[in-house]
């Protein structure tokens, strides 16, 4: 089982050269820090992905979950890619 802070988590947006990524308490989860000067979109597009994890992983158990009952004719790769991909988030592989 995953032990990572509770989602949701959100991207504070700012014009420094950190950009936060926070719980709704105002705990910071993650900064991401831009490479130069010119570097804020990379900066804000990393915060964001990380922003929007806890809500992938949840999105993805549920597709594999529906895969799993609705769709049998899913590829074995598509499943394999899925169980992989939730693994490596809760730190199992």
């Amino acid at each position: 089982m995953s032990k990572h802070t509770p989602g949701p988590w959100f991207h504070k947006t700012d014009f420094g050269q950190v950009g936060s990524v926070e719980t709704a308490d105002g705990d910071v989860i993650a900064q991401a820090q831009s490479l130069g000067p010119l570097d804020h979109e990379r900066r804000n597009a990393n915060a964001r992905l990380i922003a929007a994890a806890p809500d992938l992983l949840a999105a993805l158990k549920l597709v594999l979950e529906d895969a799993r009952e609705f769709f049998p004719t899913v590829s074995a790769q598509a499943i394999t890619a899925a169980e992989a991909a939730i693994a490596k988030a809760e730190g199992e592989r």
